[in-house]
């Protein structure tokens, strides 16, 4: 299942590593968060559009697999 705090902490390490800030990376990604810290947005669940979330892989030459956070498995069916 999708954690998005998990994806914001994926975003800010790869931004730490890459030493960008997220100000940054959202110029790079072109990407207008004009309501707040891009990461936050993540974070808040506010920023859910696979097309934004392509973006920010693509500025941060990853794979979407490696920014989205999907490690918790979803159950179909629930007992």
């Amino acid at each position: 299942m999708y954690n998005p705090q998990k994806t914001a902490n994926n975003i800010l390490d790869m931004c730490k590593k890459r030493g960008i800030t997220v100000k940054r990376l959202e110029q790079l990604a072109d990407v207008n968060s004009q309501h707040g810290n891009l990461t936050y947005l993540v974070k808040i669940g506010k920023i859910t559009n696979i097309k934004t979330f392509c973006a920010i892989a693509n500025a941060l030459n990853v794979k979407l697999d490696d920014i989205i956070d999907n490690s918790e498995p979803y159950n179909l069916f629930h007992d």
